[in-house]
């Protein structure tokens, strides 16, 4: 396609073939300057078509776009077949398609580099992850295969290998206290480098670091790459995270509730971890909450063993030791022998309720859970039982009441054995957690399709954060100051036989404010 123009880029002539192909008028063209034409997508245009025809570049043009008839952009190319006379005579070549394939070409190119840099952070990432994951696995490894359960030192160990792997500042567990006010620090590892004794802090108020922990309680990981970036609403923390650049807090829970949580923190400098590797690192907080129910299992079943054998011991000495005297003091008066014969009976009685709870766990164990239903009314069931347990509280100065719901039918049907354990083990942990002066109540009612079996007292009460734990073998709510006898197993025994039942155990208490025991059991019809 011929075109012909003025050193000053006034076109003169342009074949008809271009016009056609370009969408062009003659009267649009002669007549007007080259640059006239340009599009508006060439705003370098106009500036090297002038250089061009000077004769200031070289004599390939460089690609202009050009506006077609329709407004739409057509690349072209230029060459002179004649750079020195007037008019200057030369060819212009469409290479609209060309341009379109070799954008497309940068285009693909540039999505080639994006994916490559893409694939090659993913490698690093996945790598990273990979020896993240590598290290929990020894970690875990050491947790599992420990012939005896420090979990301390452990901890310890765990947290020196987690911090200078990921080169952080320094790391932190800390535990909820009993009364859940206050989040305890109990294990610190520091990067070298870092002085320990500039944040001595031992524990801190769980109201004053109430944003962190809704989120730990809702089982989130939390990742603050910038502590300063922190809401409003986390003044506490802000507070609490002085000196800190970047965060990371990873829940400990047992049984969705919150028990404490691990703390990363980076000092010296800003640091922002992946979001895959902060869910990787969520493995430590199950882990090391795995190490100390697995420690205090333990530690649990140890003091069982003790306490079991403090349990037998104590009854077979009496028993032994008044049989003996009766046996070598034939001519004692009748009323110390009569003394001796009830303590014996006494002993006995109390050596064959524990012989009993070993043989309902074990029962327990093997999967045994079959009942001998017999009809009964609850009412009048849970009256007796609690006859005998009378003078035992009279005996500890403690006000008994039994309160039975009139005018409902308390009728059902229960293992009347196992049922009676039930009861005495709730009446019997009342009286026994309860001081002198206080007050034990024992109510049956109905409400709904189930029977109610309720009993409360204003004694010493249970800690929020023991209320599943009471009801785990071999578990015993610590009282200090106070001795208390048993082998962990009344509430473990209590609950199995009630959900035998196809009931429930629920318990209400606090600290300090006495706890509330309720039993929960289908009406079932007697049987005709």
């Amino acid at each position: 396609m011929v075109f012909s123009c003025t050193p000053e880029g006034v076109l003169e002539y342009l074949s008809p073939v271009a016009m056609e192909a370009f969408g062009l008028e003659p009267e649009g063209c002669t007549g007007r300057n080259l640059g006239d034409l340009l599009h508006e997508d060439c705003p370098q245009g106009p500036e090297n078509l002038r250089r061009f025809l000077r004769g200031d570049s070289a004599s390939d043009l460089p690609r202009l776009c050009l506006a077609a008839g329709d407004g739409s952009p057509r690349w072209i190319e230029l060459r002179l077949t004649n750079s020195t006379q007037n008019p200057l005579v030369g060819t212009l070549h469409d290479v609209t398609e060309i341009v379109r394939i070799e954008e497309e070409r940068a285009e693909l190119d540039t999505q080639l580099i994006e994916r490559n840099a893409e694939l090659r952070a993913q490698a690093v990432s996945l790598s990273e992850r990979t020896n993240v994951q590598a290290m929990l696995v020894r970690i875990s490894q050491d947790f599992v295969q420990a012939h005896t359960i420090d979990t301390g030192a452990m901890i310890d160990k765990a947290l020196s290998r987690i911090g200078s792997f990921m080169r952080i500042d320094r790391a932190r567990v800390f535990y909820l206290s009993d009364d859940g006010q206050t989040m305890n620090r109990a294990h610190d590892w520091f990067a070298t480098g870092m002085d320990p004794e500039v944040d001595r802090v031992r524990g801190l108020d769980v109201a004053d670091i109430s944003w962190l922990i809704a989120q730990l309680r809702a089982g989130r990981a939390i990742h603050i790459p910038r502590v300063c970036d922190l809401p409003a609403e986390a003044f506490g923390e802000k507070k609490a995270l002085q000196g800190v650049q970047s965060y990371i807090a990873l829940p400990m829970t047992s049984q969705g509730e919150l028990q404490g949580y691990i703390a990363f923190a980076a000092v010296r400098e800003e640091r922002s971890w992946e979001p895959e590797l902060v869910s990787v690192l969520q493995l430590v907080g199950n882990m090391f909450q795995s190490a100390r129910v697995r420690q205090r299992v333990e530690q649990l079943k140890g003091e069982f063993v003790a306490s079991v054998s403090h349990e037998l011991r104590t009854p077979l000495t009496s028993i032994l030791g008044f049989a003996q005297t009766l046996a070598r003091k034939p001519d004692l008066d009748l009323g110390t022998r009569k003394e001796f014969v009830d303590i014996i009976k006494d002993q006995s009685v109390r050596l064959q309720t524990l012989i009993e709870s070993l043989l309902e766990i074990s029962r327990i164990e093997s999967g045994n859970r079959e009942l001998g239903l017999e009809d009964v009314d609850l009412g009048e069931f849970v009256q007796s039982t609690c006859s005998l347990l009378q003078a035992s509280a009279a005996a500890g100065g403690i006000a008994f009441t039994v309160d039975i719901q009139s005018d409902t039918d308390h009728r059902t049907q229960v293992d009347i054995k196992r049922m009676r354990s039930v009861v005495e083990n709730l009446v019997g942990n009342a009286i026994k957690f309860t001081p002198r002066d206080g007050t034990v109540l024992v109510k049956v009612s109905t409400e709904g399709d189930a029977h109610l079996v309720t009993v409360q007292d204003n004694g010493f009460g249970i800690p929020l954060t023991e209320h599943e734990q009471i009801f785990d073998r071999f578990y015993r709510v610590q009282q200090p100051g106070r001795e208390i006898q048993g082998t962990g197993l009344g509430l473990a025994i209590t609950k199995e036989i009630v959900e035998s039942h196809g009931g429930t155990v629920q318990v209400k208490s606090a600290a300090g404010e006495g706890a509330t025991f309720t039993v929960s059991l289908p009406r079932r019809p007697a049987q005709a």
